[in-house]
């Protein structure tokens, strides 16, 4: 079972992919994993969520959209064997990939007065900073992909950010040019 195509789509290249989804969330990632499989099949678990359009997209393709009920998921050794569905008919499948997208937990930046965009995460500048003074964000509240990896250079950023900050209120302005070659962000 996976959740990240750029993370783990190379160990599945080749194999039948099933891509689990309540949501219109994994159109998307279905459409993607084309990249590492042609032999793809979205599973809705028993959900009629999409439009003509989107089944087209899905048929032009060739990713065929199974709605049944899923009841177990049949596997060995730590690997997937089969779908079963709630009429115990089975799928052969090697490995699925989960997708349900994400909703903000926390409401302390919307609280804090920050712009949140339609997905509900904070809109920031490229150094981090939202619009209430001072606030600078990182991670899962900001922008719309959810790494670890982004959500550590985005804290980076924003660290040395909040250091340019308190440096331009601690350190007395002469005529004197310093310059951080490594950290100079404008």
């Amino acid at each position: 079972m996976f959740l990240c195509l750029y993370c783990d789509g190379w160990e599945v290249k080749d194999k039948l992919i099933g891509v689990y989804a309540k949501n219109k969330s994994g159109l998307e990632l279905a459409v993607s994993l084309k990249t590492w499989s042609k032999k793809l099949v979205l599973y809705t678990d028993g959900r009629n969520y999409l439009t003509p359009v989107e089944k087209e997209v899905l048929q032009k393709n060739q990713i065929p959209v199974i709605s049944k009920r899923i009841s177990v998921l049949d596997g060995k050794n730590e690997k997937l064997l089969n779908i079963v569905f709630s009429d115990n008919k089975k799928q052969r499948c090697d490995a699925i990939f989960f997708v349900n997208g994400y909703e903000q937990q926390c409401s302390i930046a919307k609280s804090l007065g920050c712009k949140m965009n339609k997905k509900g995460v904070v809109v920031t500048n490229r150094l981090q900073q939202a619009n209430v003074p001072g606030l600078f964000v990182a991670g899962d509240v900001s922008k719309d992909m959810q790494f670890v990896v982004v959500a550590a250079a985005e804290g980076a950023k924003a660290a040395v950010s909040i250091n340019k900050e308190c440096r331009k209120k601690i350190v007395k302005p002469d005529n004197i040019c310093v310059t951080f070659p490594f950290f100079h962000i404008s």
